[in-house]
């Protein structure tokens, strides 16, 4: 069973602005070794960007640039192509800061 971690917030804007208590976001397995899942929930449509980031903080990619739906919404991606070590996965809506988590590619 894999581990599961929530993601804290720096500051309420974003999935805050949206839901009562906060976002609800997870992400497992951490550390993975070639996939990864995001599960959160929101209330309204909402544009999401997932960038990935490396330890120098260079973009490695974008995950997901899309319209997420009102409700429990969850993503996998596929990461075996990265090298083993610690990236930032960064989640923001347009300009706004939503949360970020340190993950382990191993």
């Amino acid at each position: 069973m894999p581990c599961c971690i929530i993601l804290s917030l720096r500051r309420k804007v974003g999935f805050a602005s949206v839901l009562k208590n906060g976002p609800q976001v997870n992400l497992f397995p951490n550390p993975f070794a070639e996939q990864a899942t995001v599960n959160f929930a929101v209330t309204d449509y909402m544009d999401c960007t997932f960038n990935l980031y490396d330890i120098n903080g260079r973009l490695v990619k974008t995950l997901l640039d899309e319209q997420v739906k009102p409700g429990t919404n969850r993503f996998t991606f596929s990461l075996k192509y990265l090298v083993p070590g610690n990236y930032e996965l960064i989640i923001s809506s347009g300009s706004k800061f939503i949360s970020s988590k340190k993950i382990i590619k191993e």
